[in-house]
């Protein structure tokens, strides 16, 4: 299905699975076999464009700043992340190196 013009302002899912393997033909694209990483397995982050499945881009609107859109696949993990279990009143600790912890 298309759905986005040339033109569109979008920002995009870093991780870009087959659609064809077992996983992903079951709702399980997640642990996608065959998952390429922007910026790892293909150009991308820091580019000034490039080319991705439309199945990973999301539209946004003009109006946001560049800056928020950029971190948008990072903080929705993040958000994800809170939302996974009851932190209510308790201390978290953050670890690792990328952009999430």
């Amino acid at each position: 299905m298309k759905e986005l013009v040339p033109g569109d302002f979008v920002t995009a899912e870093t991780h870009i699975t087959c659609g064809n393997c077992y996983q992903c033909r079951t709702g399980q694209a997640h642990v996608c076999r065959y998952v390429q990483i922007l910026g790892v397995d293909r150009d991308g982050a820091f580019a000034r464009y490039i080319a991705i499945p439309e199945s990973v881009a999301w539209k946004t609107g003009k109006e946001i700043d560049h800056s928020v859109v950029s971190i948008q696949e990072p903080f929705g993990n993040a958000v994800h992340a809170m939302f996974a279990g009851d932190i209510n009143d308790k201390t978290v600790a953050i670890f690792g190196c990328g952009p999430i912890g």
